[in-house]
Parts: C-alpha cells; sequence; structure tokens
C-alpha cells in the first residue's frame, strides 16, 4: 500500500510530463518536418544572400517580440485565479499596444535617419513589415501562454503548425515568382500572422469570462506585484536573443550576406527544430512545475526531466553531427555543403539548448529574476567575446566553435546552480551529464574513426577533435564527481567517529 502511494503520482506525473511535451511538441515537430522537407526546393529557388536577408529580418524580429509585453506574459501562468491571470493577459495587451506604436515610431526614425545603415543590413525596402510583425508575433505570444495555463497545448500545436505550412506555402510561391529576399520576408510575416489569428480565436470565450468587470486598478496592481519580469527577466532575456541572433548579424555585416545565409540553413535545418522542441519542453515544465513546487515535488521533476533529455539528445545530435556535411551537399546542393559544416561545430550549443533551456525555467519557479538576468548577460558577453575572436582569427568556423563552446558552457553552468537552488545536488547533476557526455564522444570518435578508415569522410582539426574533446570533458566530469563523493563520504565518516569517541 506504502509503495503503492509513492510510486502511482510518480508515474502518472511523469506519463503527464512525456505526453504533454508530446503534444506541444508535435505541432513544432510536423511544421519543423515540413520545414526541412521543402528546404532543398527553397534552396533552389533562392540565393544563399536570400536567406541572409531572411536571417536579419527574422533576428531583428526575435528582439521584438521578445519585448513585445516586456515579459510580463509569464506570470499569466503563476496565479491561481483565473481572475487574477485575466488581469494580467489584459496588462500584456495595454503593454504589447504602446510597444507596437513605439516601433512605429522607431522604423520612421531609422529609416529617416540611417538609410545607409538600414540598406547595410539588408532591410532597407522591408522596413514597413516589423510592426505588423511585433503586433503579431506578441499577440500570439501572449495568447499561448493563457492557452498553456489552461494546459491547451494542443490549441498550441496545431496553431505552431498552421504558422510553418503557412509560412513554407507562401516561400515557394513567392520563390517561384523569383521575388527573391522578400519572398522569404513575407513568408515568416504570414506564417506569425495566421498563428496568432487562429489561437486568439481559441482562447477568446475564456478570456472574455476572465476579463468581464475589471478595472484599471487591478491591471496596476498586477503590473506593480510582477514588476521583476519586465525589470530583469525582459532585459536578461533581451540579452538571451542577442546572444541567439548575435551569430547572423555579425555573419552578415563582417561575412557577407552569403555567409549569414548558410548559418541560417544550418540553423534553419536542425538548430531551430532543436530550440522549438526545448521550448515545447519549457513550456511543459513551467505548466507542470508551477503545481510541483506548492506539493514539494519540484526537485525530483527537474531532477528527472534533466536525466531525460541528456539521454535523448546528446549521443543523437553527436551522430547526427557526424555526416551533416556530406548530408547537406546531396540534399542542398554543393554550394550549401559549408552549411554542415557549419552543423557539426554548433553541436555542444544544441545540446545544451535541448536539456537546460528547461530547466532554465526554474528561475521563473522559484521567481530569481534578477540572476536571470546575470545569466542572460553573461550568455551574450560570452557570444559576442567567442565570435570576435575568431573574427580577429580570420576563421569563420572557429568563431561558430568557439561560439557553440563558450555559450554550451555557460548554459551548462548556470543550469546546474538553479537546479541546486531547487534542491537538486550539484554533483548528481554533474554526474549525470558526465557520464552521458563520455559514453556520446568516445561512440562518435569510433564512428568518425570508421568513416575515415573506409575513406568516407576527411576528418579535420575542427570537425573530428571536437568529439575527442567533448569525450574528455564528460569522463573528467564523472571523475571529479566521484572523487568528490569519496572525499565527502570520509569526512562523514571521520565525524561520525569522531562524535562516538566524545564522551
Amino acid at each position: 500500500m506504502i509503495f503503492r502511494r509513492i510510486w502511482k503520482p510518480q508515474v502518472r506525473t511523469r506519463v503527464s510530463f512525456i505526453g504533454a511535451t508530446a503534444t506541444l511538441a508535435s505541432g513544432s515537430g510536423v511544421g519543423q518536418a515540413l520545414v526541412i522537407v521543402t528546404s532543398p526546393l527553397l534552396t533552389r529557388l533562392y540565393e544563399p544572400a536570400d536567406f541572409g536577408v531572411l536571417a536579419v529580418y527574422s533576428a531583428i524580429i526575435a528582439f521584438l517580440i521578445l519585448l513585445a509585453s516586456l515579459r510580463y506574459e509569464l506570470a499569466i501562468l503563476l496565479p491561481r485565479s483565473d481572475r487574477v491571470a485575466g488581469a494580467i493577459l489584459v496588462l500584456c495587451s495595454v503593454v504589447l499596444g504602446g510597444f507596437t506604436g513605439a516601433v512605429v515610431l522607431g522604423v520612421w526614425g531609422v529609416g529617416w535617419v540611417a538609410p545607409q545603415w538600414v540598406d547595410g543590413l539588408l532591410l532597407g525596402e522591408y522596413l514597413w513589415l516589423l510592426p505588423l510583425a511585433a503586433l503579431c508575433g506578441g499577440a500570439y505570444k501572449v495568447a499561448s501562454f493563457w492557452a498553456l495555463r489552461k494546459q491547451g497545448f494542443r490549441r498550441v500545436a496545431l496553431t505552431r503548425l498552421a504558422q510553418d505550412g503557412t509560412m513554407v506555402g507562401v516561400q515557394i510561391g513567392a520563390g517561384l515568382f523569383s521575388m527573391g529576399g522578400l519572398g522569404l520576408v513575407l513568408g515568416h510575416l504570414l506564417g506569425v500572422t495566421v498563428a496568432a489569428g487562429a489561437l486568439m480565436r481559441t482562447v477568446a470565450g475564456e478570456v472574455r469570462r476572465a476579463v468581464k468587470g475589471l478595472g484599471a486598478k487591478q491591471v496596476i496592481v498586477m503590473a506593480r506585484r510582477y514588476r521583476r519580469f519586465p525589470m530583469f527577466m525582459a532585459w536578461g532575456d533581451f540579452a538571451n536573443a542577442a546572444g541567439k541572433q548575435l551569430p547572423v548579424l555579425f555573419f552578415a555585416s563582417l561575412f557577407g550576406p552569403a555567409t549569414a545565409g548558410l548559418y541560417l540553413l544550418a540553423n534553419r535545418v536542425a538548430n531551430a527544430p532543436v530550440a522549438l522542441v526545448s521550448d515545447a519542453v519549457n513550456k511543459v515544465f513551467l505548466s507542470l512545475g508551477a503545481a510541483a513546487r506548492h506539493q514539494g515535488r519540484l526537485p525530483s521533476l527537474a531532477f528527472g526531466v534533466l536525466r531525460l533529455l541528456l539521454k535523448v539528445s546528446i549521443l543523437p545530435f553527436m551522430l547526427v553531427g557526424i555526416v551533416a556535411a556530406d548530408l547537406f551537399g546531396w540534399v542542398f546542393g554543393t554550394a550549401w555543403k559549408e552549411a554542415g559544416h557549419y552543423l557539426q561545430l554548433l553541436i555542444p550549443h544544441m545540446v545544451a539548448v535541448f536539456v537546460f533551456v528547461p530547466i532554465l525555467g526554474l528561475f521563473t519557479l522559484l521567481e530569481r529574476q534578477r540572476f536571470a538576468m546575470v545569466f542572460q548577460f553573461t550568455l551574450v558577453t560570452t557570444s559576442a567575446a567567442t565570435l570576435a575572436t575568431g573574427w580577429w582569427l580570420g576563421d569563420v568556423r572557429l568563431a561558430v566553435l568557439l561560439y557553440s563552446l563558450g555559450t554550451a558552457t555557460v548554459y551548462a553552468g548556470f543550469g546546474l546552480w538553479i537546479l541546486n537552488a531547487a534542491g537538486v545536488y550539484f554533483g548528481r547533476g554533474l554526474a549525470v551529464i558526465g557520464s552521458e557526455l563520455a559514453l556520446a564522444g568516445m561512440l562518435s570518435v569510433g564512428v568518425l574513426g570508421l568513416r575515415q578508415a573506409l575513406g568516407l569522410e576527411e576528418v579535420t582539426v575542427l570537425d573530428g577533435r571536437l568529439m575527442a574533446f567533448l569525450s574528455l570533458i564528460g569522463l573528467l566530469l564523472v571523475w571529479a564527481f566521484w572523487r568528490s563523493r569519496t572525499a565527502w563520504s570520509r569526512l562523514r565518516c571521520a565525524r561520525h567517529a569522531a562524535g562516538a569517541m566524545a564522551p
């Protein structure tokens, strides 16, 4: 009976978490599969420079959407009462309207004052699309957090599928008419617009009941109660977005739009799906973690999520990275093979994003917004420093590798720290990471050696030794954990013996 009481809640929690994640990720997964399947056609309809236009445009839109409601939308998940959450949603809508107006003024000012700088970033003729994209993207984000509060994972999944389907359809149609970079940008914009309209329609009835009769006083109270989200989380997440989008702007401005387009293809085919699935896991973790915190189950839930994500990510990602260059050249054409090399070097970054973005949701659950801001600024500083080092050395691949390793280190360090703050012993997380990394790294080195022996691939210094380096790091982590555990056990035994000998 006791065993049944302990075991059954854990099983239900695990099954509900995996089921909710699968539901939410299914829309992203199918949509991204559609993007990947159609990418060989798009690479033949557009040039790398056209993808460079889309890269810069989507980077700027990511900044705008992130700040559209000043991160107040995160607070929609926290209150127990739908009435209070409704007041927060109204607050988000007011902030979104004001932010959109500011973007309109900013676009007018930038287009008037600095046209040469705008043309240098390949966006001179597309500026007028930015306010509409910010409004639709911000509205979709607010509506999605309300749907997640009601555990409407299926609704969010379907709208994400509609977004990717619309985007791909418009981009293919525009490519057939040789619209160039404008066709890619319009596809991106219309996809966000369709998704926002569909999701807002599904939550409209629930929102109307929650906000009925609300006044300005309740909204102002919520703005003050959750003021730490715009004060710390908004600017910290802006720094995070800067770290993610910095390579695109960096490559476009210093190495040319074609290099930015190659990087975008690597990100679109592999890194973007990883980030979307990780974001889905993060939203499910936030949804279930809020209840787990009230019930005292947050440490076990967080450690279970960490172990699960490590097991399903490290080895598969490394094995895919081994064949990435050949696969890109065969699928997308020889002109795009370099994007496969970029993907190989981004493996550490991809694994870190997949594993630790959900874990870093603990900053929200524990209301550690100030430390979240420190993390984000550390991340963007590391990104800028590593990319600048690669540019100074004059090697694009080295810049990508340094960026990948640097950001992965920051994600892992802060992830383990916030796990410890949530009640998960630091050494437990370190041991799990080290063991999985060592095993996957050694297997990947063996596969690389076999491919080279068979003459299937010439292993370069950056592509081949990266796997050996990661496996060595994993072994060192496991060794350090067991040494610290042994030393701690000896210390405890010595204290116990001293206490027993005391009179």
